[in-house]
This record gives C-alpha cells, structure tokens and sequence, in this order.
C-alpha cells in the first residue's frame, strides 16, 4: 500500500470493514500539522468541508463501464458500492443505505424550483440532477478518529455503523435496537462527542418509511445542496474552452 499525505486539520477515516484496526495502518503526524498514512482499505478523508458523493471515489476502482454524462448509473454504482460495504449481520445498515439513496433523489424533485434557478445561473451547462452528488457519502462501518489533536493508537479510533460528513460536522449513525446496548455503546459515543462528532441515532419507526427517514434527518444533511456553485460530481460537464 503506497502512502498518501494529508493536510494539516484532516484525517483518513476508513470504512467498509469492521476487522479493521489502527494497527494494520502506519499513521504519522507531521510537523505541519498533517500526517501520512498507508490505510490498506477503503476510506475518506474527513476534516475541512463536507465529504459528498462527488469525492467518493475514495481509493476504490472506478466503474470503467459507466459513460460520462450517465447520471443516474453512477448514482445507482455509488449506492450499490455503499451497500455492499455494509455489515451483513446488521440489515439496518443496508435498509439506511437504500433509504438514505431514495432520499437524495426525492428531495432534489421536491426542490426542483430552487436548483432550476441556481442552474439558470450557468446558461445551460447544469441541470438539477447534477446536484446528486452534492450530496453528502454515506460511509457504513465508519471508523472515525476521536484522539487529540497528535495522539495516535488503536484506540483513538472508534467504530461506529455509518457515518456522513457534512460542511459543519461529522456524524456518527447508530441504530438503536440492531446493536448492543451496554457500556461499549455508551463509551464510544461519550468518545465521539468528545471529539466534536455528533451522534444521529434511528430507529426502526425513522427506517419504515420515506418521509419518518427524511423527518429524522439533521437539515444539515437534508439540505446538501445548498451552497453547491456549480454543482460537483463524477461526470461533471466540460466548461467551454475560453478563446483569448
């Protein structure tokens, strides 16, 4: 695994696995303030902005299939990449997964007004849907960082069912009902607040349905698109070459 450098006040947040441990990673703070590290395994890096669906291609091969301008199969390559990279023993994780996706798409229908104006602004070269990946990445079997600012070891990392990372702050996702309960639970999170990390918590009735998913959800990660100008994504259109 070859090393990679991360700016000073981010951090490597891996994902996708619950056997990772800080161990199999060589992470080293440097004089700046950042660090370098060798994770062997998919990850984001978590720190300044929001992490969206747009930065998702994380260390992950890119689906060679797809053509530029295919919208909706990326999304749909994104979301089943997100699914399959959950905990199989706990369903909750793929049912926030799917419903986590559906919601991305609705909302920008239910906001069509908005981002037809805001794509007004660019003479044609985006339209609403590019704002899907504006939205922010869902990473299942999240292991978020919750040290000091320069401490490093295998307990600084700890390992929640999902997070997202939004412009303001990363959030930690626990399902209630689908985990044990008891002080390990209890711990972890007193660590994450600690850390700054809020702490989102749904529960089966937030699950059941489109509208108890959406209600449950902060505005900061309901309203993802705000802010987006231009629009960001995968396959984000060429801007006209300027002929001086």
């Amino acid at each position: 695994m070859s090393e990679a450098v991360l700016k000073p006040g981010t951090m490597v947040l891996p994902f996708g696995t619950t056997s990772w441990t800080a161990e199999r990673m060589r992470l080293e703070p440097q004089p700046d303030g950042g660090w370098v590290h060798d994770c062997p395994v998919a990850y984001a890096v978590a720190g300044q902005g929001g992490h969206r669906l747009s930065d998702a291609s994380h260390n992950l091969p890119a689906p060679a299939h797809l053509e530029a301008g295919d919208h909706a199969g990326m999304f749909a390559f994104l979301k089943n990449r997100a699914g399959g990279l959950c905990d199989i023993w706990n369903n909750r994780q793929a049912v926030f997964i799917e419903r986590y996706f559906e919601f991305i798409a609705a909302h920008l229908e239910e906001q069509v007004a908005e981002l037809d104006a805001m794509a007004a602004e660019y003479s044609g070269l985006y339209r609403p849907d590019h704002w899907l990946f504006s939205a922010f990445a869902p990473l299942p079997q999240a292991h978020i960082y919750a040290g000091a600012a320069g401490a490093v070891g295998a307990d600084r990392f700890v390992l929640a069912p999902a997070a997202l990372w939004t412009d303001t702050a990363g959030i930690a996702v626990y399902f209630p009902g689908s985990e044990t309960v008891g002080g390990k639970t209890a711990s972890d999170q007193a660590s994450l607040r600690g850390a700054g990390i809020e702490i989102l918590e749904l529960g089966e009735d937030d699950l059941a349905s489109a509208d108890a998913f959406a209600a449950a959800l902060p505005d900061a990660v309901k309203y993802y698109w705000r802010g987006q100008h231009p629009p960001l994504g995968p396959f984000a259109p060429e801007l006209p070459e300027v002929i001086s």
